[in-house]
């Protein structure tokens, strides 16, 4: 009986589907926004890196960013 609720609670878990926003510094992130940073007195910091650094980068993602800190540019 115990295996048959353990399979019951996997299932049902695995036939749910969450869609969630994260925010960090508020409690209330935008719908339309998977990660909203919200702050009065701090950035967004991205990860620093040379264009060599980043030319090694192996099949980077679309819409991978940095700072490129060889020509000080976000990319």
């Amino acid at each position: 009986m115990r295996k048959l609720i353990v399979l019951g609670i996997a299932l049902f878990g695995l036939s749910t589907t969450s869609y969630a926003q994260v925010g960090v510094g508020t409690s209330t992130p935008n719908a339309a926004a998977a990660l909203e940073l919200s702050s009065p007195n701090q950035g967004f910091l991205p990860p620093r890196m040379s264009t060599a650094q980043r030319d090694a980068i192996d099949n980077p993602a679309d819409g991978l960013i940095i700072f490129n800190s060889t020509t000080k540019t976000i990319q």
